[in-house]
C-alpha cells in the first residue's frame, strides 16, 4: 500500500507527550493506545530504560536518550510511525536537559521535534535552549520540563 502523502501536513499529525515513569513496565498499555489513537509521534519523557534494554512497537521507529545511571532512571525517546519521513538528528551538548530529536519532513516543509526532560533535582540551564535554537531553524521542543511559576 502507498501512502499520499500529499494529504498529511504537520498540522494534521497526531503528537502526544507522556511521562512513562518506566516505560518497559507500561508497554503493553502503551501500544494499545498508540494504535487506537492512531499515533504520528510519541514523546516520551522518563522512560527508565538501561541501554541493554530493548522496546519495539509495531509499524514505529523508536529513538532513546537513556539516562548513565546505576538504576534505570530518567530517558526520553521519540516513537515514530515508520511511514513518516524523518531521520535521527544529532543535538549539541546540553548541560541538565536529557533530549533527543527527529527531523521529518512532510510537502517538502522540514522540522524539527525535539523530545526533552528536565529532571526536577537539577538546575535548568538556559544555555541550554539557546544551543537549541541557535541550531535549528524550524524546531518544536515537546517534553517534561519540570519548570514551575513562582
Amino acid at each position: 500500500m502507498a501512502v499520499n502523502f500529499n494529504n498529511i501536513n504537520n498540522a494534521n499529525l497526531v503528537i502526544i507527550n507522556w511521562n512513562a515513569n518506566g516505560l518497559k513496565q507500561n508497554r503493553n498499555t502503551f501500544a494499545a493506545f498508540l494504535n487506537s489513537h492512531n499515533v504520528d509521534i510519541a514523546c516520551i519523557s522518563e522512560t527508565h530504560l538501561m541501554n541493554a534494554d530493548k522496546i519495539t512497537f509495531n509499524g514505529y521507529v523508536t529513538y532513546r536518550k537513556d539516562r548513565l545511571a546505576a538504576r534505570p532512571s530518567g530517558g526520553v525517546a521519540v516513537i515514530i510511525k515508520s511511514k513518516i519521513k524523518h531521520h535521527h538528528t544529532f543535538i549539541p551538548v546540553l548541560q541538565s536537559l536529557e533530549a533527543v530529536a527527529i527531523t521529518i519532513s512532510i510537502n517538502n516543509v522540514i522540522t524539527t521535534r525535539i523530545i526533552a526532560y528536565q529532571s526536577p533535582s537539577f538546575k535548568m540551564f538556559t544555555s541550554d535552549f539557546d544551543k537549541i535554537l541557535c541550531s535549528f531553524q524550524k524546531v518544536m521542543i515537546i517534553g517534561d520540563l519540570n519548570s514551575k511559576h513562582t
